[in-house]
């Protein structure tokens, strides 16, 4: 299998790309610290930008790829008091299997602001989400879509409900969670540790496995 590389003639983003997402039928979404979220397809082709109301708070303040360097020096919650918002990482509605649909039609949205968005795929934010001190750093849904986990600059890791509902403060670390997974079964959660990282199952009466990074 050979690997094709598609290289546009100019960039379509002013700034830093901090995500991206595939949501099927080749649709791709970049979203970057020049507050744009652009659509693409599967040609490097560019198909427009996404209006949204998600970056509308107002002043200008640290980028997610500032933010990802003053947490690595220590400096937890540097962003907590800003008032404008990026985003750090989106993630789609996973597509239910065996009911004709092929393509997602919802993501979340984790913010510098401490809190993550539910939006629909034409730009509008349903709902926002009071999560963590300092930013969210990852959002990942399980493999159902029943269950959303949030991680932070704060060092938490929280599991959500499908409408944002709080269900459990998973685990309390002294360093930022910078990434997070679901295990296939939906029953463990792999997290960072500082230079470590942490397998925590999701029943309080089993015990966290640490593996050396």
């Amino acid at each position: 299998m050979k690997l094709k590389l598609f290289t546009p003639s100019s960039n379509k983003h002013d700034d830093i790309v901090a995500c991206v997402g595939w949501i099927g039928n080749n649709e791709l979404f970049s979203c970057g610290d020049d507050k744009k979220i652009l659509k693409w397809n599967s040609d490097a082709e560019t198909l427009g930008q996404l209006s949204t109301s998600l970056f509308d708070s107002a002043k200008p303040t640290m980028s997610a790829a500032n933010l990802v360097s003053e947490s690595a020096k220590g400096l937890v919650g540097a962003v907590s008091a800003q008032s404008s918002i990026y985003i750090t990482n989106i993630q789609w509605f996973p597509i239910p299997p065996g009911k004709g649909q092929t393509t997602a039609e919802m993501f979340a949205a984790a913010g510098t602001d401490g809190k993550f968005y539910f939006c629909l795929k034409n730009g509008r934010v349903e709902k926002a989400v009071d999560a963590h001190r300092g930013a969210v750093l990852g959002i990942k849904w399980n493999y159902e879509g029943s269950a959303i986990l949030s991680a932070g600059e704060d060092g938490s890791a929280k599991i959500w409900s499908r409408s944002g509902m709080l269900r459990t403060s998973l685990i309390q670390l002294g360093y930022p969670i910078y990434a997070i997974a679901w295990s296939p079964d939906n029953d463990q959660i792999l997290l960072t540790n500082g230079k470590n990282l942490i397998i925590k199952p999701l029943q309080p009466s089993m015990k966290s496995t640490q593996v050396l990074g």
